[in-house]
């Protein structure tokens, strides 16, 4: 990689890591258990310490950005199950989801990199 791409590399890092650290407003859902509360440490750049989190189902957060599209985007478990193909054989559906946890905005503003709950995943069906 020569030395510009290496410079454009790191300021699109930065800028990437100052967005991320923006603080956004909202409601932690506990899908697993409604009411429950869950723990865990988080770390996203090398040079951040890593922060342990606890979070109860129905409270209001204020939070980084990174730490919310984490709660949106990477909480969740596949669930296979069977169904009849489109050609009438048996077939099994993956990589349909299902949520453990989420957050909710509740800032009345549009927040530039503030990812919704789903986007992007899609599930696919195998037949037999």
């Amino acid at each position: 990689m020569s030395k510009t791409a290496t410079k454009n590399v790191k300021a699109d890092l930065k800028i990437q890591r100052e967005r991320d650290l923006q603080l956004v407003k909202g409601i932690f859902q506990n899908k697993e258990t409604r009411g429950g509360t869950v723990s865990f440490p988080f770390r996203k750049y090398k040079e951040d310490d890593v922060v342990n989190y606890t979070f109860t189902d129905g409270q209001h957060y204020t939070i980084p950005l990174m730490v919310a599209n984490h709660l949106n985007q990477n909480c969740f478990q596949e669930v296979h199950s069977h169904c009849v193909g489109p050609d009438g054989k048996p077939a099994t559906k993956v990589g349909q989801v299902e949520y453990r946890f989420g957050f909710i905005n509740t800032d009345f503003r549009p927040i530039e990199g503030f990812e919704e709950q789903g986007s992007g995943l899609e599930m696919a069906t195998i037949s037999r």
